[in-house]
């Protein structure tokens, strides 16, 4: 943003109207995936706010978006879970990347006597909550600004490994995991977005602890869980995802030298986003995930803010 002082033709009702829309149109896509209509929508959310209108999701007259964004407050943030971590100078990046880089420009009142605030930033694509996009590992793969929205948007799968990863911080996600998760909650299904809950984010942002080396430029000593190549093809072959996200540095294990799992999803086109974040709120199926990455064009990755919708509330809440 530049300074306000420099651009008085602003016209900031043009922007709010912008976000607006655009944020409309996320929450149409959420509501669209679960079909949520009056009968799928959780019993007790019907309790809570029993006086809410009813919704006509298919037509977007002026009364009914109204009654649409009423019903979406109501989630409220009880049912709302912020899984990225901040950028600050913690912030965990690839040893080999330079890391997060923050700088107040401007910082109190200026000239004209207000308040004024403005700062610069510098960071890799790759570090912290992110984005891979497949352009990452596959030549050709879309870029991040070429990820469909929709792709961004929909129902969370969560696999949890913490329990073999506990024992083993070089554990590799398997098939047998994924076909034992399906044994007991059913086939992955199309367009699903994929999360494998190793409980490695347990570590963050201690360095040492959390990639197994904490020495810049040191990537022989790196040692994290991650999701084996057998596994991922099965994922390629066998299901058709849209995205997985995973709470380590790296799709691949921290001893891979030749990053195959990267390759293998990049190359068919699936993004994946590392470093999640409060992935253990997450129940094993129906909650909605939201993932929207800094729009770079042309880009490899970028952060990316990740939310995720719960079907119930939060505990405790």
């Amino acid at each position: 943003m530049s300074d306000p002082t420099k651009n008085t033709e602003a016209r900031p009702w043009i922007v709010i109207g912008s976000l607006l829309f655009i944020a409309f149109a996320i929450l149409m896509a959420v509501l669209e995936q679960f079909n949520m209509t009056s009968d799928s929508i959780p019993n007790d959310l019907k309790k809570e706010k029993s006086q809410a209108p009813p919704i006509v999701i298919h037509n977007t007259n002026t009364n009914e978006a109204s009654n649409f964004a009423k019903f979406f407050a109501l989630l409220g943030s009880k049912r709302i879970v912020d899984m990225s971590h901040s950028f600050d100078e913690t912030t965990i990046y690839w040893p080999t990347d330079k890391p997060f880089r923050w700088e107040k420009n401007r910082w109190g009142p200026n000239a004209n006597g207000y308040w004024y605030a403005s700062a610069n930033y510098a960071a890799s694509e790759h570090g912290g909550t992110h984005l891979d996009s497949p352009i990452h590992f596959a030549e050709g793969g879309n870029t991040t600004d070429q990820i469909d929205l929709e792709r961004l948007v929909g129902e969370a799968l969560v696999v949890d490994i913490r329990e073999k990863c506990n024992t083993n911080p070089d554990y590799l996600l398997t098939v047998k995991d994924l076909k034992d998760w399906e044994q007991t909650n059913g086939l992955i299904d199309p367009g699903a977005i994929l999360v494998i809950r190793t409980g490695w984010s347990i570590h963050w942002p201690n360095k040492k602890a959390y990639l197994g080396t904490d020495q810049p430029g040191d990537v022989a000593n790196l040692h994290f869980p991650g999701i084996g190549p057998d596994a991922a093809s099965f994922l390629v072959t066998e299901r058709k995802l849209e995205g997985v996200l995973i709470d380590t540095p790296s799709l691949d294990y921290g001893q891979s030298k030749d990053f195959k799992t990267h390759r293998i999803l990049n190359g068919a086109n699936i993004y994946g986003i590392e470093n999640l974040a409060n992935a253990e709120q997450l129940p094993i199926r129906g909650a909605a995930i939201i993932a929207l990455p800094m729009k770079i064009k042309g880009g490899t990755g970028g952060p990316v803010r990740v939310m995720s919708i719960l079907p119930e509330p939060i505990k405790g809440n």
